[in-house]
């Protein structure tokens, strides 16, 4: 188990910064190793950090930063200072067997042991190479335990919403309805062959959410999903069929079935580009809801950038919807945009323990057909959504969060009653096995 690690375990810092010492540089780089070796890691950090600001770039000077900032408990700058060497050609090897240490610290097991692989990968020291095998072996479960088939994650939640039926308050005279609600969900997911790489899993949700006065729009859902995991050649594919269930105030209100398929590329130890494709079959269960059946595709690409501890996102995404449609004796009503969506993403640590992701979306929806009102043809119907999303994420363990999320959607429309503002908070507890 990765929490039997020794505290101790030995950083490897003695053969840079005894060496280090006799190295001709300026007096604050100097000064910096006497604070370390009296144990004074906060002022050799600021001497550290003075010498940086003088000029200095060197790797040792970025390796002792971080071994400094490692026995002060500050892994994310620790791990911050190794990230700029882990490739240098004498001390990369050194930085990724911190790296490692770091990792485990954080209470990520499977990046300790990925951080330690590469140590050996690119070490000539029979020492570091030593260590770090010793370090994969104590994280990796016992060859006689088998890795269980079981994973998934519990979600509770409380919240506030503003504007529960999406109305335009300027036309409507009752205004909007505000309520509180609570939800929970839960995914279970089964390996049924394979391992998580390259084999055959089934997933199972359920989840529920409940309006403390507006119960017409209490939901409840369920699904089961088959898919299929593996490589072709760079490329991780997953590809599936998904069965939903959902309900609107107690009786079935949708079901749906999903083939998907997802591919994911990585293209530098920084970088990755996603596609997805998806198309549904949507079968309105409640006669008021007819008009909403039919099908659905979406695709979407995606890229990633992992900037230190730092991860931007970008993604596109394009929905095509063929509805029935909403037809009576003399109106027409569609119910079949085509949407454009552009996503931008930022999501930093701000310590140790708490995260913050910033979301921003625009999307533009343009339905197929005019609306007919009277028999009298209106605009085509065009909307503008923008939402905008924070979370902060407080990790209460490594499998425990405390998330706080606050949603803001402004919808604009050519036709005033498709107009609305919604201001949704939720605080909710999540954890994950």
């Amino acid at each position: 188990m990765i929490d039997s690690l020794p505290l101790r375990t030995p950083i490897l810092l003695a053969l840079l910064l005894y060496a280090s010492a006799a190295w001709t540089a300026p007096d604050p780089f100097k000064t910096g190793v006497v604070h370390f070796k009296n144990g004074n890691y906060e002022a050799a950090i600021s001497d550290f950090k003075k010498a940086y600001n003088s000029g200095q770039t060197s790797a040792v000077l970025h390796y002792n930063l971080g071994v400094s900032y490692f026995r002060l408990g500050r892994y994310r700058a620790a791990q911050a200072q190794f990230e700029k060497i882990n490739r240098h050609k004498k001390l990369g090897a050194l930085a990724c067997y911190n790296l490692g240490l770091v990792a485990h610290r954080l209470k990520s097991r499977s990046a300790a042991i990925r951080w330690f692989r590469r140590a050996v990968a690119r070490s000539n020291n029979p020492k570091i190479e030593k260590l770090a095998a010793a370090q994969i072996n104590k994280l990796r479960p016992p060859a006689t335990q088998a890795a269980s088939p079981w994973s998934g994650f519990l979600s509770a939640g409380l919240g506030a919403e503003d504007n529960v039926t999406r109305i335009n308050e300027d036309i409507t005279l009752s205004g909007a309805q505000s309520d509180t609600y609570w939800n929970t969900y839960g995914s279970l997911n089964y390996q049924l062959f394979g391992h998580r790489a390259h084999g055959t899993r089934i997933r199972l949700g359920a989840g529920l959410t409940r309006y403390r006065q507006l119960a017409k729009y209490d939901q409840g859902s369920l699904n089961l999903g088959l898919y299929q995991y593996t490589r072709l050649s760079d490329w991780r594919l997953r590809y599936g069929l998904h069965y939903f269930y959902d309900e609107l105030n107690g009786s079935g209100f949708q079901e749906r079935i999903k083939l998907s398929i997802n591919s994911r590329y990585r293209l530098t130890s920084r970088q990755q580009l996603r596609f997805h494709y998806e198309l549904s079959q949507l079968n309105e269960l409640s006669p008021a809801y007819a008009y909403l059946s039919g099908q659905r595709q979406r695709f979407r690409a995606e890229h990633t950038l992992q900037n230190r501890d730092i991860r931007f996102r970008l993604r596109y995404t394009l929905e095509l919807n063929d509805r029935k449609d909403r037809l009576g004796p003399s109106s027409f009503t569609s119910y079949s945009p085509s949407r454009h969506a552009l996503l931008a993403s930022v999501k930093s640590p701000l310590s140790e323990a708490w995260t913050v992701r910033a979301d921003l979306e625009y999307r533009y929806s343009r339905y197929a057909d005019a609306n007919i009102v009277a028999n009298q043809a209106t605009a085509t119907r065009a909307d503008q959504r923008l939402r905008a999303s924070l979370y902060a994420t407080y990790h209460l363990t490594h499998r425990a969060d405390l998330e706080i999320r606050y949603r803001h959607t402004n919808n604009q429309s050519n036709l005033p009653d498709y107009q609305y503002s919604n201001n949704n908070l939720l605080l909710s507890v999540d954890y994950y096995f």
